[in-house]
């Protein structure tokens, strides 16, 4: 066998000969799984691979390394002592978009590599959750991997990605059909914690969201839950966690739901005191069902009035700069509107969101986004805080007090700049009835906030059972000191 030193050397002078040799002998090579017990590889892997160890506390540890053209993730919760060094036990890899799972073993000091499959694999469980899931919700945690938007990371975007249908493929039964398309990395992270039982003591237990990212629920008795707030949640007495939809639709009336410390209250409540997001996805839920036509024409009333506050052009502008981010002033004309009507058109201002196009480039862009005040509101602030643009089948955006940094929408942190985002585009569609218009960005848009409000409860679930592991800073949750990634070096490079 080839020294190390010799090898690496191959390894960067000839890599299409590296490659063949990382192929089963017999048969196509194209057509056969990577051989990871050759001996050149079994070097490489040995001396490319270490893992620093810093501390010896009970968590998942990951690795991410790439030796040629193969990506690998390395992880596992218990470490492997080989030749002097430290190694993680489990490998993630693609083969032809396959998920492949591989276990280091070792025999007489030498290692050999065992195939061992997802499902075996996820019966390992850390204080209950599957290793699988913490491993993809390490991975898509962007507060720790800024790298991950970085370009020469699409390989470890793949690997993400592939590894979250996995998961959702695994449990088709929590599924709705339309979640089970294959997307980057945008689907959500199936819920991690214990929504099973049912919690008698709770009489409002009919609100339950068994799935965050189904945004509305039709039950077979007609009624129909839907809205988000991430204060819905609640730990059970039998240490199950549930959450809970924000409105309901029953006995033609609306009421909400609302929590005070563990007390919940339901009440009426006005459709024009509904959220346009809401108000939206319901409408599109129920269009055309039959027996809703009732619920389609309320809708539709106060879709009519919210038509008021898009903006219809599309203006043209050479440079990005701040003043592409004010709002268009609105002219208020009905004076004698009903007090309703006042109530969701009073902004001065343009709401949700406006569209531009780049004189020179043609590209269309959509400002999105508003502070909002401490009760919620997002009517009173003058410009947007976000704009979005689409290149290719990618999506990205600058924010507005910094338009040199172009970050992926994927990356986008917060929920309710999204739905005004989602909210801009379906309105703009109902009026110009174009409904493809920034088909991408919807689709890109649509698919983060899914996961973002998905992955909002499961780390509520994680605070509620590990306090001790976070503390909160000015804008996020941080992790303290005890963290599911050790503090190394080489933790993810």
């Amino acid at each position: 066998m080839k020294e190390y030193k010799d090898y690496y050397s191959d390894f960067r002078l000839n890599k299409d000969a590296v490659t063949k040799k990382l192929k089963m002998k017999a048969g196509a090579p194209q057509d056969h799984d990577y051989n990871f017990n050759d001996e050149n590889f079994k070097q490489a892997f040995l001396n490319i691979c270490r893992y620093s160890v810093s501390n010896e506390q009970q968590n998942l540890k990951v690795l991410y390394k790439k030796i040629h053209t193969l990506g690998l993730i390395l992880f596992g919760i218990n470490l492997e002592f080989i030749k002097g060094s430290y190694y993680l036990p489990y490998i993630y890899y693609l083969f032809k978009d396959t998920v492949k799972f591989k276990k280091i073993k070792v025999v007489n000091s030498n290692i050999i590599f065992e195939n061992v499959t997802f499902e075996k694999l996820s019966e390992e469980k850390l204080n209950g959750i599957p290793i699988t899931t913490l491993l993809l919700n390490i991975l898509s945690d962007q507060k720790k991997n800024k790298f991950i938007s970085n370009k020469r990371n699409e390989d470890l975007w793949n690997l993400i990605n592939k590894l979250n249908e996995k998961i959702q493929l695994s449990q088709p039964q929590q599924l709705q059909p339309q979640q089970l398309q294959p997307q980057l990395f945008q689907s959500q992270i199936n819920p991690i914690f214990n929504i099973t039982k049912q919690n008698s003591n709770n009489k409002y237990n009919y609100y339950r969201c068994e799935e965050p990212s189904l945004e509305v629920k039709i039950n077979p008795d007609g009624n129909i839950f839907f809205g988000y707030d991430e204060y819905l949640f609640s730990k059970a007495k039998d240490n199950s966690y549930k959450l809970y939809y924000k409105y309901s639709y029953r006995n033609r009336n609306f009421f909400e739901l609302k929590k005070q410390n563990e007390t919940f209250e339901e009440k009426q409540i006005d459709i024009n005191k509904i959220p346009t997001y809401d108000i939206l996805r319901l409408y599109y839920a129920i269009k055309g069902l039959k027996n809703k036509q009732e619920l389609e024409q309320k809708l539709q009333t106060r879709i009519n009035i919210l038509k008021q506050n898009i903006s219809k052009t599309g203006e043209v502008f050479i440079k990005l700069d701040h003043s592409n981010f004010e709002k268009e002033k609105k002219e208020i004309r009905n004076l004698n509107a009903t007090e309703n009507t006042k109530k969701i058109t009073s902004s001065e201002y343009k709401n949700f969101g406006k569209v531009k196009k780049r004189k020179i480039t043609e590209k269309t862009y959509i400002f999105f986004g508003a502070k909002l005040k401490q009760n919620g509101s997002r009517n009173f602030s003058s410009y947007f805080m976000y704009v979005c643009f689409r290149e290719d089948n990618n999506v990205f955006y600058y924010e507005k007090a910094d338009i040199n940094k172009k970050i992926p929408l994927y990356e986008f942190p917060y929920i309710y700049p999204l739905e005004d985002l989602i909210s801009f585009i379906l309105l703009r569609r109902l009026i110009t009835n174009d409904s493809t218009f920034a088909d991408i960005i919807y689709k890109e848009a649509d698919a983060r906030i899914k996961f973002l409000k998905t992955n909002k409860f499961a780390e509520k679930m994680l605070i509620k059972e590990f306090p001790e592991n976070y503390s909160y800073g000015s804008r996020n949750i941080l992790y303290k000191s005890i963290s599911l990634l050790p503090v190394s070096s080489q933790k993810i490079i």
